[in-house]
Order: structure tokens, then C-alpha cells, then sequence
């Protein structure tokens, strides 16, 4: 049971501040978990669904390296909200599901291409530890992925790390049913 009061209609809301729902709703079609929880403090909850938006919808990263970044996040904080959201679009990114579960189990990451070491190692440098990237880490990330991409990996995993947070904070889990939640 979350911990506040979750804005699940736009009535929920009062006149004045329905403007802040109908924004959310445009980028992402409904309100669902994090946003249930931000509309609380509707301006943050804009400007975190437009962050949320370039870093989810329009990412220069290829799907399965995205998804698997967000899997990633999600397991290092214990978000089931996440957890839930997530694993559906990875599948569908192609993203092995023996490679899920091990990130689900916590168990050795083996049979990894030379790509999704180099991103598990760069998003664990950063998520563990003390939350940087070694000079090595970071000059094959750029090499492999780029500077801009290398910048969305690390800005995604700062995205997904504040959702499971408040996720976490508020005790909100996906409810029984729902599939495609979006974030």
C-alpha cells in the first residue's frame, strides 16, 4: 500500500493543477507509478516527465543497450515498479532472458557479448563502490558507444536510480495485471 496519496485521475487533482496531469498524460499516455507519486509536487513531476521522455523515447541508444541499462538500475536498487516495467521492453529489445534472470538472481553475468560487458561494467562502476567510472571504463564506452551515448547510459541510470527512489520512498509496486507500465 504506497505511503501517499496517489494521483490516479485528473480529478484527483485540484482545477487549477489538472494543466500538470493533461502534460504527463500527453508524453506518455497515462499516469502511472513514479507520476502518481510526483503530480504530489506537479512542477517536479513536468520536469522529470520531460527528462524522462528524451532519455526514454528519443535516446540515441540502441534498444537492447537502453533496456538493458534500465534492468540494470532497477535490480542495483531493488525496484519491483521498475523491475516490472522494464523486463517486457528488454525482451522485446532482444536481451536474452538468461541474462535477466541472472540480473534478477544476482548471479555471475556469463555469455556476455564484448558490448554488454563493457555497459554492465560501466553501469556498475557508476551504481557501486564509489560511484565513479574508471579511465579505462570510461575510454571504452566512448570508444564503443560514443560521447553522446555514453552520456544518455550514465544520465539513464541517474533517471531510473531517482524513480526507484521514490518508488522505494512511497512503497509503490506494480499492481497485479498491469503490463507496458510506462515510467
Amino acid at each position: 500500500m504506497p505511503r501517499i496519496p496517489l494521483i490516479i485521475k485528473h480529478e484527483d487533482m485540484p482545477a487549477e493543477r489538472q494543466h500538470f496531469y493533461d502534460r504527463i498524460v500527453l508524453n506518455r499516455g497515462r499516469v502511472a507509478g513514479p507520476f502518481q507519486v510526483l503530480l504530489n509536487s506537479p512542477d517536479v513531476a513536468v520536469r522529470v516527465a520531460n527528462v524522462g521522455a528524451s532519455l526514454l523515447y528519443d535516446s540515441v541508444l540502441a534498444p537492447a543497450v537502453k533496456t538493458l541499462t534500465w534492468l540494470i538500475a532497477a535490480r542495483e536498487y531493488d525496484c519491483d515498479y521498475e523491475w516490472a516495467t522494464c523486463v517486457p521492453h528488454a525482451q522485446k529489445a532482444g536481451v536474452q532472458d538468461a541474462l535477466i534472470n541472472a540480473i534478477w538472481d544476482r548471479k555471475p553475468l556469463v555469455g556476455l557479448t564484448a558490448e554488454q560487458e563493457l555497459l554492465v561494467d560501466f553501469c556498475h562502476q557508476l551504481l557501486r563502490g564509489n560511484h565513479h567510472v574508471s579511465e579505462p571504463s570510461y575510454r571504452a564506452a566512448v570508444e564503443h558507444f560514443g560521447v553522446a551515448a555514453t552520456v544518455q547510459v550514465a544520465a539513464t541510470i541517474g533517471y531510473f536510480v531517482m524513480l526507484a527512489f521514490l518508488l522505494n520512498a512511497f512503497e509503490v509496486d506494480p499492481q497485479p495485471g498491469e503490463s507496458e507500465l510506462p515510467l
